[in-house]
């Protein structure tokens, strides 16, 4: 699995990584980045690219929407 000593360390992670590493499931992360403004996606390559979630974005937007 992950480890989440790792995981805080990197800028980028999979959308696999992030979800592990905000406690949610894949598919509620997935709800959370096509369904509304998510600040936190970064594409990388050519055309669609291959889909990154910046972790310093996700804890911003995660302490704005839980107020801590």
């Amino acid at each position: 699995m992950y480890s989440m000593e790792d995981l805080k360390t990197r800028k980028l992670l999979t959308r696999s990584e992030a979800a592990f590493y905000i406690g949610i499931s894949v598919t509620s992360l997935n709800k959370i980045i096509h369904g509304r403004d998510f600040p936190a996606l970064v594409r990388i390559g050519n055309g669609r690219g291959r889909v990154f979630v910046n972790r310093e974005k996700l804890d911003k937007w995660l302490d704005e929407k839980t107020g801590i």
